[in-house]
Order: C-alpha cells, then sequence, then structure tokens
C-alpha cells in the first residue's frame, strides 16, 4: 500500500545523539554564515546564482534535518550526518536516508503546495543533500564523486548503480513500484558533501564572516554564537533569515555591519533621505515680504520629539499649517547622535508598487529588507511626509503596505512617523487603523 502525502511528510530523524545534534547545529552554523556573507551557493551546490533566503531546522519535511529556501524559489533539504558508510541495505544509516530522499521526492512530486517545498522538484533550483562529517567512510567520497553527472567506469560506477537500486528498493519499501525515469529524476536532485564544521570548513566561515564582524576574532565568537542560535532553533523546530538572526545575534550582544548588497542599499537609502532632507528644509523657513527668511521656532516640537521616542505617531493640521517644516526639523532632532533616520516625501516618489519604490530609491534589496537589516538595536525611525499626496492614486497602496510591513515586522526598532492633512486623515480609515 502506498504511503499517503501526510505519512511521507513524517521526519526520518529519531533520537539523536549529542555529536549528531553538534554537528548539525554545526551544519546550519556554516550556512547561516553564507547567509550573513550573501554567498552564492553555486560553488557548493552548484546552484547557478542562488542565495540563502532563510534557514529552518527539524521540519515536518521527510528530510527534516535542515530546509534552506534561496532567493530563486528553490529549496535545499538537508539531512545531516557526523558520519556515515556505504550501506548498501535500507536498514542501513545510508538507506534510511535514502528513505527520506523518496518519501520527500513522492510528497514534491503531488504538488499540494500545502508546503512552499512541496513542489515538482526542479534540479536548476532544488537539491536533496546528504552532508557528512570527515570521519566518514572513503565509499561514501565515491558516491559523491558518482553523483555529480558522469557515469564514470570502475568503482565509482558500480557505487552509482548500487546506489540507484538502493533507491529503487526505497521507492518499493514506500509502496511504488518505481520506472527508471523516476529513479534517475530523484537521483538527479541528490548531492552528497563532506562538510567539517569544527575544523576546515569552520576557518573558512569565519574568513567570510570577518569582514561583517569587523576582524577575525569577532567572526569567531560570532560564528559561535551562531551555533548556539542553530542548536536552540532545532529544539524549537523553528528557523531564521537574514534580519531574525541579526536580531538574535543583537539579543546575545553581538553587534555586526551590513552585509555588502545591503550596506550599498543602506548607504544609498541614506543618501535619498539627506536630499530629501535637503528639499524639505525650506520649509522651515518664514519669507516675509520685507525682510531675510527666517526660521520659525515651535512650541510643539519638543513635546513631538518626545512622542516620537515613545512610538509611531501621524502629525496632522490643516494645509500650509507647516506639518513638512516642522517633520523634518523632528527627523533632524532625531538623528542626532547617529539614530538611523530615514525620511521620504511622498510627493517626490510617484511609484505603483514598493519594488518600483525600491528600484527608485536605488536599492539592491526590497525597502522593508533593507530596514529590516540596518544594523544596530536602537529605535530608528522612518519619517513620511505629505502621505495625503498619495490619495486615489497607486502610490496610496504602496505606502499603506510600507508602513504596515514595517509595522508589523520590525517590533519595537523601527517607528513610523508621517504627516497628513487632517482631511485626508478623518476620510482615511485605512491609514488611522495603521
Amino acid at each position: 500500500m502506498a504511503a499517503t502525502p501526510n505519512e511521507n511528510r513524517k521526519g526520518g530523524g529519531g533520537n539523536a545523539t549529542t555529536s549528531g545534534v553538534q554537528f548539525q547545529a554545526g551544519v546550519g552554523a556554516l550556512f547561516a554564515a553564507r547567509l550573513l556573507a550573501e554567498a552564492k551557493l553555486d560553488d557548493l551546490l552548484g546552484l547557478a546564482d542562488a542565495h540563502i533566503r532563510s534557514i529552518r531546522f527539524e521540519t515536518n519535511a521527510p528530510v527534516d534535518d535542515i530546509l534552506i529556501e534561496t532567493d530563486q524559489g528553490g529549496f535545499v533539504a538537508i539531512q545531516a550526518k557526523s558520519s556515515i558508510s556505504l550501506g548498501s541495505k535500507l536498514n542501513s544509516v545510508l538507506g534510511s536516508v535514502v528513505d527520506q530522499f523518496v518519501r520527500y521526492w513522492l510528497v514534491t512530486r503531488e504538488g499540494d503546495n500545502i508546503e512552499p517545498w512541496a513542489r515538482p522538484l526542479d534540479k536548476s533550483r532544488d537539491r536533496l543533500l546528504l552532508v557528512h562529517g570527515p570521519g566518514s567512510g572513503s565509499g561514501i567520497s565515491h558516491l559523491a564523486v558518482a553523483l555529480t553527472g558522469a557515469r564514470p567506469d570502475g568503482p565509482t560506477g558500480k557505487v552509482r548503480d548500487r546506489f540507484e537500486q538502493l533507491v529503487g528498493e526505497a521507492f518499493v519499501a514506500n509502496g511504488i513500484v518505481a520506472t527508471s525515469a523516476d529513479i534517475a529524476a530523484l537521483v538527479d536532485v541528490i548531492q552528497v558533501i563532506e562538510l567539517d564544521p569544527m575544523g576546515r570548513d569552520r576557518g573558512l566561515a569565519t574568513e567570510q564572516l570577518a569582514p561583517i564582524f569587523g576582524s577575525r576574532e569577532d567572526a569567531t565568537i560570532g560564528l559561535e554564537v551562531i551555533q548556539q542560535i542553530c542548536t536552540d532553533q532545532m529544539k524549537r523546530r523553528s528557523g531564521f533569515d537574514s534580519a531574525r538572526l541579526r536580531t538574535a545575534l543583537a539579543q546575545r550582544g553581538i553587534t555586526m555591519g551590513a552585509a555588502p548588497t545591503f550596506s550599498r542599499s543602506i548607504d544609498a537609502l541614506a543618501t535619498w533621505s539627506m536630499a530629501t532632507s535637503e528639499q524639505l528644509a525650506s520649509y522651515e523657513k518664514l519669507a516675509p515680504k520685507e525682510g531675510d527668511p527666517f526660521t520659525l521656532d515651535r512650541d510643539c516640537l519638543p513635546k513631538i520629539i518626545k512622542a516620537a521616542r515613545d512610538g509611531s505617531l501621524i502629525l496632522t493640521g490643516e494645509p500650509g499649517s507647516g506639518k513638512s517644516g516642522l517633520l523634518n526639523a523632528l527627523a533632524r532632532a532625531l538623528g542626532e547622535g547617529g539614530t538611523p533616520v530615514v525620511t521620504l516625501a511622498v510627493d517626490r516618489l510617484p511609484v505603483a508598487t514598493l519594488n518600483e519604490l525600491s528600484d527608485q530609491l536605488g536599492l539592491e534589496h526590497p525597502i522593508l529588507d533593507v530596514l529590516a537589516n540596518w544594523p544596530g538595536t536602537g529605535p530608528a525611525y522612518l519619517v513620511i511626509d505629505a502621505l495625503d499626496a498619495t490619495r486615489g492614486g497607486p502610490a496610496e497602496a504602496v505606502f499603506k503596505a510600507l508602513i504596515a510591513g514595517v509595522l508589523a515586522f520590525t517590533g519595537e526598532r523601527w517607528r513610523v512617523i508621517v504627516s497628513i492633512r487632517s482631511f485626508d486623515l478623518r476620510l482615511g480609515r485605512q491609514f488611522r487603523d495603521l
């Protein structure tokens, strides 16, 4: 009788040994280093320009140790074994891994999309990956070579033949008589690699992280904490993306700079913000018919600064009441001491989508991701002027989505401060709700 999709989703791991848990967490830390450093997976897994988007541990997938999502819409399902030999029976350790691979393939073949990964596997985007430690037998190294695509003669070729036979036996054990095409389709996405989380590969990960943490010494400490975070996520059956990992590190007292592409995006956003502030500066001054323009000190500014430091707020008033000038003075005061402040003027950003907004700002990542990956743990401010300028246009939905996204995912860090005409606020129920 064939296994049902729900049965196929059951993970294959039992009670892991302490060394197995440490190895799995160590492997997770190595991939987490690639996530923070924005390193491609091409050199490791041959996945073209794919970068890691998120990492999950102890998932409900049949291959359950680690599940990596890439920015190409692909998934890498990992089974981690600190030591494994080239078994030829289904009741061997290798046989149990193959059984999990087969069950994963059966679930994804259904393509029910209950989970993002539950769709037919694509060799250009997906991998079923066995990661083993340096203490494994030489036969596993032969299998790794045999799965590279070529079918070499001699012992390595025989290893592949036996592996394909083992795959076929696993299909039968799951109630399926597989065709040669089924077996070939599965074997095409299987890969075997050796990683040494406590030795050679740990050193390489430290080198990747050094530019972000500031020094090799700090990166060494950071990687140790990352492995602790991975262990914690294994217990929670959870995971992280780059922003959540940075938050977890910051909560443990680890600070770092931004990754290269995020650093460039942060610089671009800061440059745009500075230009916007310079444009808004003219609204802080009054120009009498006679005499020179002068800056008007507003009695309400100290109260508004205090309110902004307590949380997000709306600055509202009638047309011409000085909202833009007051908002710019507020942004400048909040930014003293290096506090991140991003100032945007809606009437200068005629955009129709969030992606278009990110492009116009010159960002390499979506603006929500840039804000989430902004280094630091203290308060930060997104200041949006002239929200009423979106009235009825496509930009209205864009800035509503931006505000909602920032308030939803940044917790207490990013506060949103906007200015809007009283009339538009009375009519704009969604803005009031936000």
